[in-house]
């Protein structure tokens, strides 16, 4: 009776529709510093494991889209035994306002470190005003 009920359960899975299961990526947001002058704003974001054919920066109604794919390197012919450090994608989105320049925008890459300018608009930029004695 065993092997009848076996069989059963194998034509039963067997008829179900294969579905690939595989574990969603980790995804961090990275450490970001964000500085201002007079004609623009720095954002300076730490990605380490990124490099720039794996970075996505989008700006589409005012947010800032920043995406880094970090790709995973394994020796070939090992196994990992253990991983201390858990590895992931990073993503951040950030509220960018009107008076910043779009057409002007900037974005580096080095060493891990990205570095994002997002120049003022001339409209926006601080001026002195004379003044004129009556």
């Amino acid at each position: 009776m065993t092997e009848k009920q076996e069989i059963q359960k194998k034509e039963a899975a067997a008829s179900e529709p294969r579905v690939e299961r595989r574990q969603s990526p980790r995804v961090y947001a990275p450490d970001v510093d964000v500085y201002e002058t007079a004609n623009e704003v720095v954002l300076t974001a730490d990605m380490p494991g990124v490099d720039e054919q794996a970075l996505e920066i989008t700006l589409e109604d005012g947010v800032l889209d920043v995406r880094g794919h970090v790709a995973v390197e394994r020796p070939e012919g090992l196994h990992l035994a253990m991983a201390e450090y858990a590895r992931g994608d990073f993503h951040r989105t950030f509220s960018v306002s009107h008076e910043v320049d779009a057409e002007k925008i900037k974005a580096s890459l080095k060493d891990g470190l990205l570095r994002i300018v997002l120049p003022k608009a001339e409209a926006a930029k601080p001026r002195r005003i004379t003044v004129e004695a009556a």
